[in-house]
């Protein structure tokens, strides 16, 4: 967007946002300095120019925690969870599936090249509901160890 004019035949988007009553002197402030800027359209053009300022500043954001490198870390966090029940639990790609509520090609694709033979469990004596605790456990942060260990 060029320079922080607004037009007055162009679309627009409404916003609202509200301030704390603590905030009151930002937004006296900022009402002072929009007579002093001389904005043509008020606290629209000053508030268009400060976030164009504050994102030329600050876009993308903190270079070392990108959105898209968390997010692709704790899809390996959750794979990894996978292997740590193949593993360390012996359970079978259908027990996993249904712990985590993926489809089994999915866990078979995740935990290929795993060879570990699952201790075979009877349908009354696998306690699923148990185990989907313990998969939600570890998917808000709990080391896989301590939320699977019975």
């Amino acid at each position: 967007m060029e320079g922080a004019a607004v037009k007055r035949n162009q679309p627009r988007t409404i916003i609202s946002i509200s301030v704390p009553g603590k905030c009151k002197p930002v937004l006296e402030g900022f009402d002072r300095l929009v007579r002093l800027e001389r904005c043509k359209y008020g606290r629209s053009e000053l508030t268009i120019r400060a976030w164009q300022e504050y994102l030329e500043r600050h876009n993308p954001g903190n270079p070392q925690t990108l959105l898209e490198d968390r997010a692709a870390s704790e899809e390996t966090r959750l794979q990894a969870g996978v292997r740590y029940l193949k593993v360390k639990c012996k359970l079978s790609i259908r027990q996993i599936a249904w712990i985590t509520g993926w489809g089994r090609g999915t866990v078979q694709r995740t935990v290929k090249g795993v060879d570990v033979k699952p201790v075979l469990v009877r349908k009354g004596n696998f306690d699923l509901n148990a185990w989907r605790q313990r998969w939600m456990l570890f998917k808000h942060g709990v080391p896989a160890e301590e939320a699977f260990k019975w």
